[in-house]
């Protein structure tokens, strides 16, 4: 139906199927796949086992084995007919592996396609008695004209995190862990004015969740509206004028050697103006892959730092290098960020949280004792939460952190800093790759 009326199927499935036929991974760390694989065969990575049925291992599964396996009538499996072609099928296993993903949570509903045309609009509504389940949803998406020009002063929203909705629902109690608010700029100093209210419908559904009946229904009330006295013309010339003036003088004190190379390579990277997810991009020149070379072995090193510090680590941060301190401060904020850590819980007056913040104690003797304290929210880890004792907990902590550390941009970001630092794979034909990212901003001087 979707394809029929020129759309596509939305899909975030680690597996593609590729033009010659064949299947593929997307995942790029080898932590991100032993998860995907424990989530396909509903067990833990250490417990996967060779499949009989199939003839494969569980743990060493192809992407080709993953969709065998899926299409199976194996256990918890889609039972897929064998009359369909390879990009039907293909296609029904992402979609339902996506609905499967969802089954702890019966009214969560489930993106199967985005941003649709008319004629799929119109074929759903016309045919909703015989499509059950499936419907159409508005969403929302913020539009900032000139972003260019005046992003530093608009800013920007992004989904509410844990502490955001702690602090907000001290003065609002309507906010839920599901909104969006202003993260920055003008968008978050005026947050309460320019939020609306949330709609809110009560329904009675069916044994398959389509709605019988509505209850109760209040549409959702749009915010204020704020008005600028910005020029916009006047701020676009002053931008431009001050991007050609601000280039110059950076490349002559980059040609001069006034600004150190490093900083610049840094520099680049920080600010996103090299695009890292390409250099290990199939169509990736050779100098970029031997960059992300590099860069996978570099990220090795950290994560067993890390992994060492929190198995047998004793010294406190204050005494650790600066690299190290800037690994154990990126987990923290993840960890922060993810609502591992319940703040609101932490009593600050405590003794042991105080040798934390004087950096006298261990991130490994710190997080066992949050643990001991509740101060972890445990229902987000891997582990049995009416059974699991504090070493099961601790483990189950490391494992977390270590699997957010590998694919966390931030932390990708403190990787590649040390090694522009230390020099590693920045010789000439680098500074070309990096130099040429931005060729347009370093020209209009020379």
């Amino acid at each position: 139906m979707i394809k029929n009326n020129g759309g596509s199927i939305y899909n975030d499935f680690p597996v593609v199927l590729n033009d010659d036929g064949t299947y593929s991974f997307t995942l790029t760390s080898e932590t991100s796949k032993k998860r995907f694989l424990s989530d396909v065969f509903g067990k833990k990575y250490d417990k996967l086992e060779y499949n009989k049925a199939l003839g494969f291992d569980e743990a060493n599964a192809s992407a080709q084995n993953i969709i065998d396996f899926l299409s199976s009538d194996q256990n918890e499996c889609f039972d897929i007919s064998s009359k369909y072609d390879t990009q039907a099928t293909y296609d029904i296993v992402v979609m339902r592996y996506a609905i499967k993903q969802n089954r702890f949570t019966k009214y969560k509903t489930t993106t199967i396609a985005k941003d649709v045309n008319d004629s799929i609009v119109a074929y759903v509504n016309e045919h909703s008695d015989t499509l059950t389940g499936i419907s159409v949803e508005e969403d929302t998406i913020r539009k900032y004209n000139y972003p260019e020009y005046i992003s530093s002063l608009i800013g920007y929203t992004g989904k509410i995190s844990t502490d955001e909705y702690n602090e907000l629902s001290k003065d609002d109690n309507s906010y839920t862990q599901n909104d969006m608010v202003g993260k920055s700029g003008l968008e978050q100093y005026y947050e309460s004015y320019l939020r609306g209210k949330n709609g809110e419908k009560q329904v009675y559904v069916n044994n398959v969740g389509k709605i019988n009946e509505v209850i109760s229904q209040e549409n959702p009330v749009s915010g204020n509206d704020v008005y600028l006295s910005i020029d916009i013309k006047l701020q676009e010339a002053t931008y431009k004028l001050l991007e050609q003036e601000i280039a110059g003088i950076v490349y002559s004190k980059i040609k001069s050697g006034e600004i150190p190379i490093t900083d610049v390579y840094f520099a680049l990277i920080n600010n996103n103006v090299v695009d890292l997810t390409h250099f290990n991009a199939s169509d990736a020149s050779a100098t970029e892959q031997a960059i992300y070379n590099s860069f996978s072995g570099q990220l090795q090193d950290a994560l067993s730092t890390i992994d060492r510090e929190l198995e047998s680590g004793t010294s406190g941060t204050a005494s650790m290098s600066e690299q190290t301190l800037d690994y154990f401060t990126c987990v923290m904020s993840v960890l922060n960020d993810d609502g591992l850590l319940l703040n609101k819980q932490i009593d600050t007056s405590d003794s042991t949280y105080a040798s934390w913040k004087a950096g006298t104690l261990s991130p490994r003797d710190y997080l066992k004792y949050c643990i001991s304290k509740q101060w972890i929210d445990i229902t987000k880890l891997d582990v049995d939460q009416k059974y699991a004792d504090s070493s099961e907990i601790y483990t189950a902590l490391c494992s977390y952190i270590r699997d957010a550390m590998t694919d966390n941009k931030d932390f990708a970001k403190i990787i590649y800093k040390y090694m522009v630092n230390s020099g590693r794979s920045l010789d000439s034909s680098c500074a070309f790759c990096f130099l040429t990212r931005v060729y347009s901003i370093m020209t209009m001087q020379q």
